[in-house]
């Protein structure tokens, strides 16, 4: 009878010790999912912070060629706009010369029939 008692005691203390280990093993498989999650978070983190930087750049490097895009066309607009007016300007300039050239050759030619 005490062996009875001593194989219901020991099947009773093996059950306790493997429901331990179960108990442990589904600790560390939690512990384990719990660093990988954290680990994955930290990765996707790091990502993000560097594809949000990446972004940044783009951006700054766009509107860096936008700007000096846009300052070259401005650039270009002025510097149409100041040859037309040159243009304008000389076009005045030789009408008024071949006037004032055309009032004194008459001017001369009038003086020299007098004489």
């Amino acid at each position: 009878m005490g062996a009875d008692v001593s194989s219901s005691q020991q099947s009773r203390l093996e059950m306790i010790i493997y429901e331990a280990n179960g108990k442990r093993y589904l600790e560390c498989e939690y512990h384990k999912r719990i660093v990988h999650s954290r680990k994955q978070s930290r990765q996707e983190m790091v990502i993000d912070e560097a594809n949000r930087k990446r972004d940044l750049e783009r951006e700054y490097h766009k509107g860096f060629a936008d700007g000096l895009s846009n300052g070259l066309a401005a650039a270009v607009r002025c510097a149409v706009y100041l040859s037309i007016a040159l243009v304008v300007v000389l076009a005045l300039l030789i009408f008024i010369f071949n006037e004032h050239q055309k009032q004194l050759y008459h001017l001369f030619l009038t003086m020299s029939l007098k004489d």
